[in-house]
């Protein structure tokens, strides 16, 4: 997720025109200033859409394990216990009528 964040913040702070940052300095504000309240308002909705979709991104790698390994019939405490299958449980669902 935070590589993802980051890049996309990175991104977002490039597409910032020079000229806004430029009047800001010019007007006399600190560089930090220039940068908390106006690249990052500037940038607020890229970075927000930075952060869902790597939320997405996250809920769409961890549904595979959740579908295959919570919705297990056998569920076993220690990973020293016999396991079923992937295949055996998609199979299983498969020969079920809708």
């Amino acid at each position: 997720m935070l590589p993802v964040v980051v890049r996309t913040t990175d991104e977002m702070l490039k597409l910032v025109p020079t000229p806004m940052r430029e009047s800001a300095l010019a007007l006399g504000v600190p560089q930090w200033k220039v940068v908390r309240q106006v690249l990052y308002r500037a940038a607020l909705s890229g970075i927000v859409t930075g952060v869902l979709l790597a939320l997405a991104r996250i809920s769409g790698e961890t549904a595979p394990v959740l579908f295959t390994a919570l919705n297990n019939q056998y569920w076993a405490s220690s990973l020293n216990e016999p396991h079923r299958q992937c295949a055996g449980r998609h199979f299983s669902v498969c020969l079920r009528p809708i």
